[in-house]
């Protein structure tokens, strides 16, 4: 290994000092062999051992048994991949799960010669995908936005009681308050979509803001900004004029205790732990904050371990544990970009070698 590294670096630099590219280009052809081609489809990379093949000269050695080894392995086994994943894409779209589709059509495209045909066909998936998620978020919004309205309007004290009625007038206070924590949330969360690139979302919370509080500026330059960034061919949907009579539905929920919160950090039960100290959270219990902030440090701190062992598996090519690790990682930490990424190359990684020798078996 310490030769080849040697050898490849006064090669480099021969070629450079030497000025003449086509000196570089022979000297490191080498590098292009029927051996690495062979071991890069036995890798699942169908593409890179494809490349590798098309890469060595006719005079090298190699030249006719990579021929062999393109023309009877790797091509007919990317072609049976390449059908696989268009079939599972076009039968996604025609069962209008978008998401699964877009999914697909990109699979398609990393192991096709003509990859730009189903990255375009990837983008009207995910288009549908956000039209969808446009739709129905905002219909749901609506329809809580309606509630609020209807909430805080509710505190007005009936005939007999004096129109500055004390109780009266601190419970609507207590609705203001929440109603402008919730704006609040909506604003800072609006931005954070538009910086994401969820346009969509974005237009979500500025809009419930400006039907809560059509006066407030900041949710008035958050929807300029999003109107500049509107992505082509995303509608949105039209406004009902009837006036919503759902009722919200509220769960009885049991009450969370501190010591319950305590013992699930104890065990190391991240994901419970926090979703039980988001709910103490809520009840305005005692220490709550330090509690929740403990579990989500508890929780990134396992994700991170889960990946990292996941990272020493994948690399001595277990897949299996590698795509269970990484699931256990993106479990505690959703909003990781990087364990998702891992996550779902490794996954495909596992089903395109599933493929492959379901391929050879017959």
């Amino acid at each position: 290994m310490k030769f080849l590294f040697v050898l490849i670096v006064l090669v480099t630099l021969g070629g450079c000092a030497s000025g003449g590219g086509s000196f570089k280009s022979n000297a490191l052809s080498f590098l292009n062999t029927y051996d690495e081609a062979k071991n890069k489809y036995e890798r699942g990379e169908i593409m890179e051992a494809r490349a590798t093949v098309l890469a060595i000269e006719k005079e090298h050695e190699d030249y006719a048994r990579a021929q062999a080894l393109l023309k009877n392995t790797i091509e007919p086994a990317r072609l049976r991949l390449l059908s696989h994943y268009k079939a599972k894409a076009q039968a996604a779209e025609r069962a209008r799960q978008w998401d699964e589709a877009e999914a697909r059509y990109r699979q398609t495209a990393e192991i096709s010669i003509k990859p730009e045909l189903f990255i375009k066909q990837a983008e009207a998936m995910n288009l549908n995908l956000r039209q969808l998620r446009l739709e129905s978020l905002l219909k749901q919004r609506r329809e809580e936005d309606a509630q609020w309205l209807k909430w805080s309007e509710s505190y007005t004290p009936p005939a007999g009681l004096n129109k500055d009625d004390e109780a009266y007038h601190r419970m609507q206070e207590y609705v203001q308050e929440d109603l402008e924590s919730r704006n609040r949330r909506s604003l800072r969360e609006g931005w954070r979509y538009l910086k994401r690139g969820m346009v969509g979302v974005a237009y979500i919370e500025a809009v419930s803001v400006l039907h809560l509080e059509p006066e407030s500026e900041r949710a008035q330059v958050l929807m300029r900004d999003i109107k500049k960034n509107w992505p082509t061919g995303l509608t949105i949907p039209q406004v009902s004029k009837q006036k919503t009579s759902v009722q919200a539905k509220r769960k009885t929920r049991q009450l969370v205790s501190e010591e319950q919160v305590q013992e699930l950090i104890r065990q190391g039960q991240w994901l419970k732990a926090r979703n039980q100290a988001e709910a103490y959270q809520r009840q305005g219990g005692k220490h709550a904050d330090a509690l929740l902030e403990k579990a989500n440090a508890g929780a990134q701190k396992q994700a991170a371990a889960d990946f990292s062992k996941g990272m020493a598996a994948f690399r001595k090519e277990d897949i299996a544990g590698a795509v269970q690790l990484w699931q256990q990682a993106v479990t505690l930490q959703p909003d990781s970009d990087e364990y998702i990424d891992a996550l779902r190359r490794a996954s495909q990684l596992q089903e395109r070698l599933q493929l492959l020798r379901d391929g050879k078996g017959n």
